[in-house]
């Protein structure tokens, strides 16, 4: 017990504490992200429905000049009933020029011939640029009025000696990046801006018969024009709007904190980027370092439907950057406030937890370490300890449990000593009976030696009888084979009629005698090959031979027996076979056991079938009946020497049951094996496999 690594570890109240801080933390923290997120975007979605609501302002007082200078010009065609607009004797007392002077929002006018050719107008041009020919010749072709905003040169307004309200020429300020070359010109080192944002109304007049008589066409500067941006913060307070083409700001009424409107300064790339896309731009863009404001923009496209600049609206970001400020750092302080609270809470959780364990661990330990297993003395203090109840349930339990396992311990540790001390008497009876039966062992040992040195001599005995009885059937073999072998021929002379006829009782007796001494020479033939093979004198003609033509020869010799029963010989050689290296006569003399047994032991009209096959390296043959079949009780002493399975056998069948022994030790002295597969009234199958040479394989 004493080399036993203690392991520290760390307190319950350490464990507790961290534990209920970590917890309480992180739900802190995730109901703190899940508030922020809720807040945030609600203050998103906020923004973005002013600034979408604003858009909805800016572009009606951006489209507000086109409803205007449209009735005007529709009230000039009105008027103009004898084409006094297009004739040489008009006077700028008219009232239709009266009427269009009288609107201050139009910057220029023009009145078109049907052939685009300008007839009057407040500027000194002969022709107008393409875009607002194009806008005439539209107007006059669909009769109808048309509003466009176009971006146009500043030169064609210089040189027609426009006068105008404000200063429609931009300077470009120094930029981040520049603008294109051909986008500015340089006058007393100042950069002016080449290009001018119109908005144009053509309108076309149409004579009672409805042939065009020309095109009034009306515009107004977007340049420097502060109307637009001044009517529409009027409108939505504490916002301002910008329009801007080519990526530059031409009308703006942005504060901030270096400049006022920031006219001729560059848009954000984002922004210009998006609405080259033709798509709505909406987020954050830095007007100047640390200046951030909310910005909603969507494209302005002409009559055509090109995209010529950006209508935007937006509000300085500084008091929406410090509500989420605000609102983060109050979120902050309620974090470290509630994560005080946890930790508080789970001192005291964890001190009302560790202390009535830490009473009850000292105990422990002072049994644990104590020379006896428990003491009277620490079963009072324990039931002491247990009767001061924690408002923990589980504390209490375990007091309670661990009392009453001291006292099982104890009642135990008393029951092991008396078991102990009944133990050591036994030991010591166990000790007598061992010592007797040691003595016990000697005697028997002696017994068993005495009687194992008899049984190896009548071992001996038996083998010298054995060998006795082989040698025996060996030599009384031999000696019978010779007269056998004269009764045979003898017989066979006499069956021939050599010497003289016979009638025909005399020729049956013969031929009884000649088949009875040919199976008794055959079974003395056996007889003396099993000799042989027991004694070991038995050696094998190994030669090389096909397996084909040595059953062809063996069915030759046993077929006439086959026909005498009327019997059916079915034959099947797997292709290809290999030849095998062994003895031919003997294996001739296997194959005929099994076919002469088949053809026994199976009635007339019978099946015989013999196969053969190459399997893994092994030639296997087989030969199949449907005779009498062998009982299950029989077939494991079948291949045992002068057995045959029933007496029955030996009143209608021949032979003495040396076949298949002989036939067994045969095949293994080939290192081949026999086996037999039988059913009683189904019939038998007898199969052996031979090896084949691995040098005949190569």
């Amino acid at each position: 017990m004493n080399r036993i690594k203690k392991n520290q570890g760390r307190s319950i109240f350490t464990i507790f504490f961290s534990s209920v801080c970590s917890i309480l933390f992180l739900l802190m923290c995730l109901l703190t992200i899940l508030t922020t997120l809720i807040i945030f975007s609600n203050l998103d979605e906020h923004i973005n429905s002013l600034l979408d609501r604003s858009l909805v302002v800016a572009w009606q007082e951006y489209n507000n000049f086109f409803h205007k200078t449209e009735n005007t010009l529709s009230m000039m065609a009105s008027l103009d009933q004898s084409s006094y607009l297009f004739s040489d004797h008009r006077s700028d007392n008219d009232e239709a020029i009266l009427l269009i002077n009288n609107q201050p929002e139009i910057d220029f006018w023009f009145t078109l011939s049907p052939e685009e050719n300008i007839i009057a107008g407040n500027l000194h041009a002969e022709n107008l640029p393409s875009a607002l020919n194009k806008l005439a010749a539209a107007s006059m072709i669909r009769k109808e009025a048309i509003h466009s905003s176009e971006v146009l040169p500043a030169e064609f307004f210089i040189n027609a000696g426009l006068q105008t309200k404000d200063d429609f020429l931009i300077n470009l300020d120094d930029n981040p990046y520049e603008v294109g070359e051909d986008d500015y010109y340089i006058e007393d080192n100042q950069k002016i801006f080449t290009w001018v944002l119109v908005r144009a109304v053509a309108v076309p007049v149409v004579s009672e018969d409805g042939s065009i008589r020309g095109c009034l066409l009306a515009g107004d500067i977007v340049n420097n024009n502060y109307l637009i941006p001044t009517n529409y913060s009027n409108k939505i307070n504490g916002s301002y709007l910008s329009i801007g083409i080519k990526g530059v700001r031409v009308v703006s009424n942005i504060e901030s904190s270096s400049q006022w409107f920031l006219s001729g300064t560059r848009q954000s790339k984002e922004l210009v980027r998006a609405i080259e896309q033709g798509q709505r731009y909406s987020g954050e863009v830095l007007i100047e370092p640390g200046e951030i404001h909310l910005i909603a923009s969507e494209p302005i496209t002409s009559a055509n439907g090109d995209i010529i600049g950006a209508l935007s609206v937006g509000v300085r970001a500084k008091g929406l950057a410090t509500v989420k400020r605000d609102t983060f750092f109050t979120i902050l302080l309620f974090l470290a406030f509630c994560l005080l609270i946890a930790l508080a809470v789970a001192s005291s959780m964890g001190r009302m937890l560790s202390k009535p364990l830490a009473s009850l661990t000292s105990l422990t330990k002072n049994i644990a370490e104590a020379q006896e297993p428990i003491t009277p003395e620490q079963l009072r203090k324990l039931e002491l300890e247990s009767e001061n109840t924690s408002r923990i349930q589980e504390i209490n339990s375990l007091q309670h449990y661990l009392h009453r396992m001291a006292i099982t311990i104890y009642q135990k540790s008393q029951e092991t000593e008396n078991y102990l001390t009944a133990l050591e008497a036994e030991r010591h009876k166990l000790h007598q009976l061992t010592n007797e039966l040691q003595a016990s062992n000697l005697l028997l040992e002696k017994k068993v030696a005495e009687r194992t040195s008899e049984l190896r001599k009548a071992v001996v005995e038996l083998k010298a009888l054995d060998n006795m009885k082989t040698k025996f059937l060996a030599n009384m073999s031999h000696e019978l084979r010779t007269p056998l072998n004269s009764v045979i021929g003898f017989s066979e002379m006499l069956y021939d009629e050599i010497f003289g006829e016979l009638n025909p009782t005399q020729k049956d007796y013969v031929e009884i005698i000649l088949n009875s001494a040919r199976d008794l020479l055959q079974i003395i033939s056996d007889i003396l090959d099993l000799s042989r093979v027991e004694q070991g004198e038995l050696s094998l003609d190994k030669k090389i031979f096909s397996v084909e033509e040595l059953i062809s020869a063996i069915t030759t010799i046993i077929k006439p027996q086959i026909d005498a029963k009327n019997q059916t010989l079915t034959i099947q050689i797997e292709p290809d076979l290999p030849p095998l290296y062994a003895d031919p006569v003997r294996i001739k003399q296997v194959l005929y056991n099994l076919l002469s047994n088949a053809n026994k032991f199976t009635p007339p009209g019978g099946q015989i079938s013999l196969k053969t096959g190459l399997t893994d390296g092994q030639v296997i043959t087989s030969v199949s009946d449907n005779g009498i079949g062998i009982k299950k009780e029989h077939q494991d002493h079948i291949f045992e020497e002068f057995y045959q399975s029933e007496s029955l056998y030996e009143s209608r069948f021949e032979g003495v049951g040396l076949g298949l022994p002989l036939s067994k030790k045969l095949v293994e002295l080939h290192n081949g094996k026999i086996k037999l597969e039988s059913e009683a009234g189904k019939g038998t199958t007898v199969s052996f496999s031979l090896p084949v040479s691995k040098q005949l394989t190569n």
